[in-house]
């Protein structure tokens, strides 16, 4: 990996508010120059980003951000980092679910308590002293 010297636009002020070892782990000083650098200079993109994943418009730059960065690409290329992304969404909304269950199962145990036990004799019950049969009408079909 190469860090490159060049200007990068800011001004003296800020580069001197920033320390030397913030400024050389900094993605505005990296110059990616072989493949092997590109996991570098992902890790230097995604400590700068994070510092802005609290912040009301990240999701919205994320989600518009991806797809600008694959445009060029081919379907191929897209569904190498589609496959991951689907992956992802599926573990995390599992985890999710398991929260929610979790959360919910408490409050059903305190729920279940609160419940009348009905069994199954006093249904029979409420219906065994009825005289009228609905279905009789005296016929004899048999």
């Amino acid at each position: 990996a190469v860090v490159s010297t060049q200007s990068t636009g800011t001004s003296t002020k800020g580069m001197a508010a920033m320390t030397m070892d913030s400024f050389a782990d900094s993605v505005d000083t990296y110059v990616p120059i072989e493949s092997e650098d590109f996991p570098e200079l992902a890790r230097r993109i995604m400590k700068k980003l994070r510092k802005y994943e609290a912040d009301e418009g990240y999701h919205q730059f994320v989600r518009d951000l991806i797809p600008e960065l694959c445009k060029e690409m081919t379907s191929e290329e897209i569904k190498k980092i589609s496959n991951p992304m689907t992956n992802l969404s599926h573990e995390k909304a599992r985890l999710e679910k398991e929260a929610k269950k979790k959360a919910g199962s408490t409050k059903k145990i305190s729920l279940a308590a609160n419940k009348k036990v009905v069994n199954s004799s006093s249904l029979l019950d409420e219906y065994a002293n009825d005289d009228y049969d609905d279905y009789d009408d005296g016929i004899d079909f048999m």
